[in-house]
């Protein structure tokens, strides 16, 4: 009877041996086993792209002074969507806004393009700072003793005046905190308004991106 008592006992713990062996093979499975389901499922994480957030680089134009004003105190410029180049310094712009309707007319008529305006004139008013302080060619300065503070820029595509390249770049700059207003009379009698420029595309360069 003990003998038999004996069997059932040894029986027993090795029963539960193998339900511990069982048990443990089957949390640690090795590392070439498929995941399961539930591990199959889920959704990939996200992917990153390496260049996000890199800047793209920027064509850059160049314009060959065409005017007295622009021969006499800027010289040829350069120019990209954010930026103008005079003189060898550059100088950021913030766009204002695009010119339409009466504002683009007005400016045109200062600017003095041909009547009527080309179509596919743009116009658009900038933000820049130009220091009183800042000399040109010559010595001079955009605005005489104020400094620069808006720029407003039409650019005439395939007009009778057109360069080379077939574009045109007429500029005005302005002193003063207040916005300029772009309507025929406020301009005719601006006191703020320092000088007109007209450049030229050069043959050589790039289809015009600004600023314009």
């Amino acid at each position: 009877m003990r003998s038999f008592l004996t069997a059932i006992v040894v029986i027993g713990i090795l029963a539960a041996a193998a339900l511990v062996i069982y048990h443990y093979m089957g949390q640690h499975k090795s590392l070439d086993s498929p995941p399961n389901s539930a591990q199959s499922t889920a959704a990939p994480a996200a992917t990153v792209p390496t260049n996000a957030g890199t800047p793209q680089l920027e064509k850059t134009t160049a314009w060959t002074a065409a005017s007295n004003t622009a021969m006499s105190i800027t010289g040829d410029i350069e120019t990209t969507p954010h930026i103008i180049t005079i003189a060898k310094v550059t100088y950021p712009v913030v766009l204002v806004r695009d010119l339409h309707g009466d504002e683009l007319q007005s400016s045109a008529n200062l600017l003095a393009l041909e009547t009527p305006i080309p179509t596919g004139t743009e116009g658009r008013l900038y933000s820049i700072h130009i220091p009183a302080s800042v000399k040109l060619l010559r010595g001079n300065t955009l605005c005489g003793g104020d400094g620069t503070a808006w720029l407003l820029a039409v650019i005439s595509h395939g007009g009778e005046s057109s360069g080379a390249s077939g574009a045109d770049l007429y500029l005005a700059f302005f002193s003063g905190a207040a916005e300029p207003v772009l309507q025929t009379q406020a301009l005719n009698n601006s006191t703020a308004l320092c000088g007109t420029f007209n450049y030229e595309q050069a043959a050589s360069s790039p289809a015009a991106p600004g600023p314009h």
